[in-house]
């Protein structure tokens, strides 16, 4: 077992996407979460257990481990990665509006599961504003 999620060193760039799959056949978490199948149903039990594990031991096991490289291939070792790091930030204003910071889904998912991600504290005008700024940035969707 680990103390930290995994061993390593912060020092890769954060990715933009988590992918699954060969590359033949990459999609995206997103794009598998909403498509018919099992893989949904297996990601959900296996964060329940991450959730579950780190509860009890404050850490995950070997086992668990192997079963998120399994499942999500080598995107499962970015997330988590990012959440060593602590890089994933959970922005909160008084509202109880929420947002994370990250653009790596499954780091996310985990941060969430373990309740291990950085908060900050922000006023509902500066969440705002945050979110207005991204709607500005360079290849942002408009809506």
């Amino acid at each position: 077992m680990y103390q930290n999620t995994m061993r390593g060193a912060c020092s890769r760039p954060k990715p933009e996407a988590l992918t699954v799959g060969t590359s033949a056949k990459r999609r995206s978490l997103g794009e598998i979460m909403s498509t018919s199948g099992t893989l949904p149903v297996v990601a959900e039990e296996l964060l329940k257990k991450v959730k579950q594990v780190y509860q009890e031991l404050s850490q995950l096991t070997d086992d668990l481990l192997l079963a998120l490289k399994f499942v999500f291939g080598p995107a499962a070792l970015h997330a988590l990665e990012l959440v060593d790091c602590r890089s994933v930030t959970l922005i909160q204003s008084p509202s109880g509006r929420s947002l994370y910071q990250c653009k790596h889904i499954l780091a996310v998912y985990l941060c969430q599961a373990m309740g291990v991600s950085h908060q900050l504290k922000v006023s509902d005008k500066q969440l705002t504003n945050f979110l207005l700024a991204k709607d500005k940035e360079p290849g942002a969707s408009p809506h």
